[in-house]
């Protein structure tokens, strides 16, 4: 989560879509390990406070990133349509 921070506020968007990318992935092991849990982390008070942290930076990093897309959009009206692609795609992975 720090470097997806770090690399939003540098606007380092090869960076982030390669974060993404990691975060997806984890995120799939993470809901596999979910399965094999004979406790809901909710119920333990530490894990429960790492959730909430990681939700909340979560939620900062998107809104972060947000409106990082909408300067870049309005930077690059008229520009190539690459890299609004780019944009695009890594648009949807935070909104989407």
């Amino acid at each position: 989560m720090h470097a997806e921070t770090q690399a939003i506020a540098a606007k380092h968007l090869d960076t982030i879509e390669s974060l993404i990318a990691t975060k997806e992935e984890n995120l799939n092991l993470l809901l596999e390990a979910k399965d094999e849990l004979s406790s809901n982390p909710r119920e333990n008070q530490q894990a429960d406070e790492l959730i909430e942290k990681i939700l909340k930076l979560q939620d900062r990093n998107s809104k972060s990133f947000a409106k990082l897309y909408q300067d870049k959009n309005k930077e690059k009206m008229g520009r190539g349509r690459d890299q609004l692609s780019q944009d695009k795609r890594l648009k949807r992975a935070y909104l989407g």
